[in-house]
């Protein structure tokens, strides 16, 4: 017998979109097997003449996901082997799915104008978990009683088959908006409407608005033609039609950022508007979940194309109120890095965490008030709020974790070692030798084998006590340099002269500069700005064993006092570091015999430097986090393999 096979590329481990599948196939009577493994989502079909009428159903209703990848399809002679799934259910935070935006859009739906309309696989779902197990009494969502067209979706839907969750305008949760003279209560369709129609109508005529979401408080605002505004202000886009009119996006970025995890980008300006008040590039945003999502509909339709928005909290000032009374544990914003046909998660738990490991290692770690914990033989990572009690034979605690104080038997970890060990497990590559680079905020060489990183080139951060006299010592003629530059940017050295904390080089570069943040995040700002095709060699090299942090500086120096464009000098930066980095990795390589180079830390995820990474290590197997952040977060994955 033949059996038809349409396989899915999906680059991790968690299950909505295989779920969702299975969902659809019950509630349209299609007899299909799903499994997922390999990071492969297989559909497997007895019945040739089911294939096509599915496909195209599943092509309107499965949502884009950033780890979705080609789909191909091939015949088998034996079906292969179909086993249960039987794991925890863990909570996701997700946008919507299609069909649960389509029912919060149709005036004859229960969920119409309901921001938090979500199903099984869909939706902010994590925020409302109090602890483990996923259930309806562990959740904020306990004080709801389900009327009685819920009470039936959770035993004859199969999109809400038991959902925790499940709620609609005639059981679920109050809004109220209020100003310093008004409050307006919203709890049926029409008046969600009318409370989003309001909503809309201020942040239209210029005033500002707090909204509580379930991934935090967000304070909205109309962007000001003639305002510019900081690296840390979102756009976001209230019609997907509009967004290319004001960006310039390749396509994975387009279907990125209209994914279901809905991450937040960093893209280029095209259109003026937006190049004078954010410069070359913005912070770009599609609105990820109810709150967010009916607002922008609602400003779309007055002919607001984005609105500028930044995280806030419950404190922050602004003209109007909007929130609603359920306790949350919001997650921290994910924000997407692609290069071509390279997609990573930068940073931020949102989109990869909470997490289910498969493994019976009786292990916990603790790490950036995050815990990864034994649960019914997996393990769960996520937040210390929703962690259940730590009764383990291993305690891992990360490096300068006060955690580690109320329990001394605890192992202590490095950051680097956790974070390069992240990339080797999600790649399977651990039982192979592997050359690391940890660049977060400073660059770490590691060298891996036998799943025991070991440190080759430390990072070292810069003592600013003796800053000016270390360069001026630095070699002949320094003192001079250190004297011009006193001269011709003197607040610029009495910032540095009066430093009383050690930082990395390149928090003291972005002073040097004057970029706007004080960090190596605000020289990727300004480097971006830069059109022209090549930059200029900065010094980098090696001495004693570690990053000549003093010769890189100087030379930044130097070129600042000879007048060198802010765009340029940032661009060659990064240039000048890929350069660095690569020139390390492949001397490893070439000692060791490992063609493995494991990429980890934010800084990782630059455009210029990673383009400069792939070019001269394109003889070497790249591999960096798939579904992990390539920042800190993922120690708590990679540390469960020390």
């Amino acid at each position: 017998m033949e059996y038809y096979v349409v396989a899915l590329e999906f680059r991790s481990s968690k299950r909505y979109i295989a779920d969702l599948i299975r969902a659809y196939a019950k509630k349209h009577d299609i007899s299909v097997d799903v499994v997922q493994r390999d990071q492969k989502i297989l559909l497997i079909f007895d019945d040739k003449n089911s294939i096509d009428s599915f496909t195209k159903l599943l092509d309107a209703v499965i949502p884009v996901s950033i780890f979705l990848g080609k789909t191909t399809s091939y015949i088998l002679e034996e079906k292969p082997k179909i086993e249960e799934i039987d794991e925890p259910k863990i909570p996701q935070n997700l946008a919507p799915c299609p069909a649960c935006q389509e029912a919060m859009f149709d005036i004859r739906s229960r969920h119409y104008y309901y921001p938090f309309t979500s199903c099984n696989n869909c939706g902010p779902q994590a925020p409302f978990l109090e602890k483990y197990p996923f259930a309806r009494e562990n959740s904020s969502f306990r004080f709801l009683n389900p009327c009685d067209a819920c009470k039936n979706e959770l035993e004859k839907n199969p999109l809400r088959v038991n959902y925790p969750l499940i709620s609609c305008s005639q059981c679920g949760v109050a809004l109220r908006m209020v100003d310093k003279k008004s409050e307006r209560i919203a709890n049926d369709g029409p008046t969600y409407r009318k409370l989003f129609e309001v909503s809309a109508k201020v942040l239209s005529k210029g005033k500002s608005l707090l909204v509580k979401t379930p991934y935090g408080y967000r304070r909205f605002f109309q962007i000001q033609k003639d305002k510019t505004y900081d690296a840390h202000a979102k756009v976001m886009f209230c019609d997907a039609n509009t967004i290319s009119k004001h960006t310039l996006l390749i396509k994975d970025e387009f279907t990125a950022l209209l994914s279901i995890e809905r991450p937040l980008m960093r893209v280029a300006t095209q259109s003026e508007e937006l190049k004078e008040a954010f410069g070359s590039s913005i912070l770009a945003k599609y609105p990820d979940e109810g709150m967010s999502m009916l607002l922008a509909y609602e400003l779309a339709l007055l002919g607001v194309e984005y609105i500028g928005y930044e995280d806030a909290t419950k404190e922050s000032e602004a003209d109007y109120l909007v929130e609603f009374d359920l306790p949350i544990i919001a997650p921290q914003e994910s924000t997407l890095f692609v290069n071509q046909d390279k997609k990573a998660i930068i940073d931020g738990t949102k989109t990869s965490f909470p997490a289910l490991v498969k493994t019976a290692l009786p292990k916990a770690v603790v790490a950036h008030a995050m815990v990864s914990f034994p649960f019914e033989d997996t393990i769960i990572i996520d937040s210390m709020q929703r962690a259940c009690d730590l009764e383990v034979e291993q305690l891992y605690v990360l490096e300068g974790d006060d955690f580690a104080k109320e329990h001394p038997n605890a192992k202590i970890f490095k950051q680097s070692h956790a974070s390069i060990m992240s990339v080797l497990a999600e790649n399977a590559l651990l039982s192979k030798d592997a050359v690391g680079v940890y660049f977060d905020d400073n660059i770490e060489f590691l060298f891996c084998r036998a799943n025991k990183p070991m440190t080759i080139i430390p990072s070292i951060d810069v003592d600013c006590n003796n800053f000016w006299q270390d360069i001026a010592t630095l070699r002949a003629g320094s003192d001079r340099l250190v004297e011009n530059f006193k001269k011709k940017f003197p607040e610029i050295y009495s910032t540095l002269d009066n430093s009383q904390m050690n930082a990395n080089a390149f928090e003291i570069a972005a002073v040097i500069i004057d970029v706007g943040q004080v960090n190596l995040e605000g020289i990727a700002v300004e480097a971006l700005k830069f059109l022209g095709k090549a930059g200029l060699a900065i010094d980098t090299h090696i001495k004693d064993n570690r990053f000549e942090s003093k010769a890189f500086l100087a030379s930044i120096i130097s070129y600042k006092l000879a007048g060198v464009e802010q765009e340029l000098l940032c661009y060659s930066i990064f240039e000048s570091i890929g350069d660095y980095i690569a020139d390390g990795a492949l001397q490893l390589c070439e000692k060791s015999g490992s063609d493995t180079v494991a990429l980890s830390g934010k800084n990782i995820a630059n455009q210029i430097l990673y383009g400069r990474l792939k070019k001269k290590l394109g003889s070497k197997n790249i591999v960096t986090n798939i579904e992990y952040p390539l920042s800190k977060e993922n120690a708590l994955y990679g540390a469960l393999y020390l």
